[in-house]
């Protein structure tokens, strides 16, 4: 495909070039081709909620994936591209691997289990992994790496993170960065300008908030964001987070997030830290931002004036024409969007997308693709699991004592009852032990059942972003359950958290034997196992200072 110029584009080229569609929107339009010429997009979101022709295990129910095959060939194979003069990006959320959305690849841990190896070549190798795997899947744009520095207390953020130490996060960031781009795959730098170590909000629901002055806030979140800037990333994603020591504008009373601050976006990331790349908003359907508009016209004029590039997820099916009508009414001048669209099309060409080989790797090289990064989680599970708690002598069991092993999974995703009976039990199995899984401590006569009739005791604990849906942590029946957990069997129990790192101290007091997990990928259940049974060493330590009595920085 021949490159192009500005000056070759039309008004409504230039404004598809500077949002990312989400694939879930072709589902609702008749002819497919016929939105695609009419509404030349430049980006595909590749979204976790639509099942294309893969398997998705993002979703919890088979039964409710949209399943369109057809959108995710026409998407890879050019067809799409070959509609329109610039050809089309490639973009997803991957932070746990490409097995997240597309399950013939693989799931990998998350960045704080990565953090807590303490080793930065293994943020490297999670960058380059997960972006080559990505990348046999036409995907060139990967929105990660997570460099927010938040509060323990903000679940949207559990398990997101490398670490709660600058210094760390930067190393991390900025190995990772490299990684993806040693593929062709563009990282993303996100979510600026960060976090707070006091919010517990989600953007997804509610205003989320910096109140840190300019100073503390680049000491310990601004200058992370800086130093991935310098190290190459070629691009910025930036979050709904209001900042008052940046940008202290009201709109209907409430303080405008970073998203719709030229202050933030144009002057601080732009200017002051001299980012040249493509800035791209957070997905623009969060209700901290729609909250802010009801007038659709007005909502994305300021998101561009704001300095924004690419618009994630337009929530309007005719986002085109109202952003066309904003540019001619004069909303929005037509240098901003010619510099939005300028910088896309340096990144497209950064990528190769004008290139007839640009997605050479193949779907039938998956396989190859898939065991290598399988390697590198069995070569890290054992460094990044981490003893929280060992007060006996329980581990390594001796195999000839454990005949019988209960798993109690506390938690609200099948994904984890999932990879409890794919991934432990086999491994128990293979050991000569009978595994049974339940989900719930009834009381403590059940307790004492499970104590007298097992030879080891696993519970099993999951909180992480989004599981639950809102504000994480256990309530009603899950949590009643920690009244009678342990209250039998103390001294044959391990508990593992399978996600936040700050299960332990906040759930789990009375453990005697504790293990951050941090994921539910196949490799780390293996290391696990082994590390039970002493035929490795869990070596892993918490990146994040868990002690909830500890200052926060």
């Amino acid at each position: 495909m021949k490159k192009v110029t500005l000056s070759e584009l039309t008004l409504r080229e230039k404004i598809g070039q500077t949002a990312a569609l989400r694939a879930a929107f072709l589902t609702k339009v008749e002819d497919v081709d016929d939105y695609i010429k009419n509404n030349p997009y430049g980006i595909l979101w590749t979204q976790g909620n639509i099942k294309m022709d893969f398997v998705n295990m993002a979703e919890e129910s088979v039964e409710n994936a949209i399943y369109n095959a057809d959108i995710y060939n026409r998407a890879r194979n050019k067809h799409f591209s070959s509609l329109m003069k610039v050809p089309f990006l490639g973009a997803m959320d991957a932070e746990r691997g490409c097995g997240s959305t597309f399950p013939f690849f693989s799931v990998t841990t998350s960045n704080t289990g990565i953090g807590s190896v303490g080793d930065v070549k293994a943020a490297y190798d999670h960058g380059k992994y997960i972006a080559s795997e990505i990348k046999a899947c036409g995907v060139k744009w990967l929105w990660g790496p997570v460099c927010d520095n938040p509060s323990p207390f903000c679940s949207v953020s559990l398990t997101r993170g490398f670490s709660d130490k600058p210094d760390e996060i930067i190393e991390m960031t900025n190995e990772y960065v490299k990684g993806v781009q040693s593929e062709g795959v563009a990282a993303t730098l996100k979510h600026f300008p960060g976090a707070d170590r006091d919010e517990y909000r989600d953007s997804h629901f509610s205003d989320y908030a910096i109140r840190q002055n300019y100073e503390d806030w680049y000491e310990r979140q601004g200058r992370v964001f800086k130093a991935g800037i310098d190290a190459g990333a070629y691009c910025v994603m930036v979050g709904h987070t209001v900042f008052p020591a940046l940008d202290d504008t009201k709109m209907n009373g409430r303080y405008v997030p970073a998203t719709l601050s030229r202050k933030m976006v144009t002057e601080v990331l732009k200017e002051k830290m001299g980012f040249k790349g493509v800035v791209i908003t957070d997905a623009v359907g969060m209700r901290s931002l729609t909250a802010m508009f009801t007038n659709a016209e007005d909502f994305y004029a300021a998101l561009y004036n704001a300095g924004n590039d690419v618009i994630l997820g337009p929530n309007h099916i005719d986002f085109i024409d109202i952003v066309e009508k904003a540019v001619l009414n004069g909303k929005i001048p037509m240098e901003r969007i010619d510099d939005a669209c300028e910088r896309v099309l340096e990144l497209k060409e950064k990528l190769g997308l004008w290139d007839e080989d640009y997605d050479e790797l193949a779907l039938s090289e998956r396989e190859s693709i898939r065991d290598e990064t399988a390697k590198m989680c069995k070569e890290y599970a054992p460094k990044s699991i981490s003893w929280m708690s060992r007060k006996n002598n329980l581990v390594p069991v001796k195999k000839e004592e454990i005949k019988k092993v209960a798993v109690c999974y506390i938690g609200y995703t099948k994904l984890v009852l999932d990879a409890l009976e794919n991934h432990l039990r086999p491994e128990f199995e293979k050991r000569g032990a009978s595994v049974t899984i339940f989900e719930d401590i009834k009381n403590a006569a059940h307790m004492k059942e499970v104590a007298d009739n097992n030879d080891l005791i696993l519970y099993v604990a999951h909180i992480a972003p989004h599981q639950p849906y809102g504000m994480g942590g256990f309530v009603m029946e899950k949590a009643s359950q920690f009244t009678n957990i342990l209250s039998a069997g103390a001294e044959k129990s391990i508990c593992i958290s399978t996600g936040s790192p700050f299960i332990y101290n906040d759930w789990f007091p009375a453990a005697e034997n504790f293990l951050n997990l941090y994921c539910i990928c196949p490799e780390y259940f293996q290391a696990l196992v082994e590390g039970i049974y002493g035929e490795c060493e869990l070596t892993g330590t918490c990146s994040y200072n868990a002690d909830p009595l500890a200052p926060r920085l």
